[in-house]
């Protein structure tokens, strides 16, 4: 079938409907490609959110899954702390305990340990902690927790040695000054007794020694840094060379004590030896051309005070009065016998015997 001819009004009809199509299927054109534009874009979008996502996941649970793993690590490290801080307040209640206030150059130290002491005895100890693994701030404060306990225990353990040292140089310089004076006390006296005791020793040597361990001790004062064994081997020595000297001196007067009696003894021995034949001397009976008498009675008894006179001359504090006495008792009573047993002629006649 042949086609109409168009006329050219409906050409012109015809050609600008066909505008208007291409220009519709350009706005349709430009619609789907903003439609594919915004898809492509909310795909990004989602995309990106996505990788975002992805990154705070990853950004968050690998370091909460890492801390939580040290925080083992935290809690082995405060027990450390927390045993040795242990350890160290035995060995200071220990020191503590055996040092008196009075052993101590500064009595403030001992004061000090205790309060160390007691620091560390509140910081002794750790308490285990399970915090939810997947709670960044649980598993933080629990690793705060354990550091604060480790650092508070280190601390604790540092004064508490500090305060140990220092109790431990307060006492050793008061031994120190302590046996110090002992060794001067002992010079001064080794030297006094060295110079009381000159010919007063049964052994002079005594004597030698005591003065050596003297001039030693004094050598050892002037010394510096010298420890508290040394000046107590000295301050021994010199007190032993002391004993040594007084033990001498007591010997040598124990025997000049002995000597003493046993002369007096033998002056007493022959004071009497002599009293007694003076005695018989004085007694004897006597001769006359007319026959013999025994003494006379008056002229013994005028002459009796001769012999307590003579007797008291040479032997001056040999005979106590009570013994003089006696002794005149029996003279007189001697004499009485004598003159009892005369012949009858010096009774009938006493001028003759008197």
């Amino acid at each position: 079938m042949a086609k109409a001819k168009r006329s050219p009004l409906g050409e012109g009809s015809h050609e600008g409907g066909k505008a208007t199509e291409q220009g519709v299927e350009m706005a349709e054109t430009v619609e789907r490609s903003d439609k594919a534009v915004k898809g492509r874009r909310r795909v990004v979008i989602v995309v990106c959110a996505l990788v975002v996502l992805v990154a705070l996941i990853v950004g968050y649970c690998v370091p909460t899954a890492m801390r939580y793993n040290g925080i083992d690590t935290d809690y082995q490290a405060a027990r450390t702390a927390d045993s040795s801080l242990t350890k160290e307040a035995a060995k200071a209640k220990q020191l503590q305990s055996e040092t008196k206030p009075e052993q101590v150059q500064d009595a403030k130290t001992l004061d000090q340990l205790k309060q160390a002491l007691d620091t560390a005895t509140r910081e002794t100890g750790v308490t285990k902690q399970e915090p939810n693994r997947w709670l960044l701030w649980k598993v933080n404060e629990a690793a705060g927790y354990y550091t604060t306990d480790k650092k508070n225990a280190e601390k604790a353990t540092s004064s508490l040695v500090a305060a140990e040292q220092a109790v431990i140089k307060s006492r050793d310089a008061k031994a120190l000054a302590d046996v110090q004076k002992a060794l001067a006390d002992a010079v001064a006296a080794g030297e006094k007794l060295f110079t009381d005791s000159e010919g007063k020793v049964a052994n002079p040597a005594t004597r030698d020694a005591l003065n050596t361990a003297v001039t030693q001790g004094k050598g050892i004062q002037s010394k510096a840094g010298v420890s508290v064994a040394d000046t107590q081997k000295a301050t021994a020595t010199v007190n032993e060379q002391m004993q040594a000297v007084n033990d001498s001196m007591k010997a040598k007067a124990d025997a000049d004590a002995q000597a003493a009696a046993e002369a007096q003894a033998a002056a007493q021995a022959q004071a009497a030896q002599a009293t007694q034949a003076r005695q018989q001397s004085s007694y004897a009976p006597q001769y006359r051309s007319s026959g013999y008498s025994s003494p006379a009675p008056q002229r013994q008894q005028q002459a009796a005070p001769a012999p307590q006179q003579q007797q008291q001359s040479q032997l001056p504090g040999m005979l106590s009065e009570s013994e003089f006495n006696d002794a005149l008792a029996k003279m007189k009573q001697s004499i009485q016998d004598s003159y009892n047993n005369a012949p009858q002629m010096c009774k009938d006649h006493p001028s003759y015997c008197f």
